[in-house]
């Protein structure tokens, strides 16, 4: 048996796609598994919208800590 993996944008259309792929001549089954960011996905979300910051010592680090 071999799978075909198949994304969506756009939310609205997976019962239409669903339906139309089941109706496929040789599909044996068709499932919906919506996709979970990992922490290093946020993280990496974090860093390309720019919501990060430095600090310049390690003191520094625990004042805006304690604040």
């Amino acid at each position: 048996m071999t799978e075909l993996i198949v994304k969506v944008d756009n939310p609205s259309m997976l019962d239409g796609i669903q339906q139309a792929i089941s109706m496929l001549r040789g599909v044996a089954e068709v499932k919906l598994r919506k996709l979970r960011k990992t922490g290093l996905d946020k993280a990496l979300d974090d860093v390309k919208n720019g919501r990060v910051y430095t600090i310049d010592s390690v003191e520094d680090l625990i004042q805006e800590c304690k604040a």
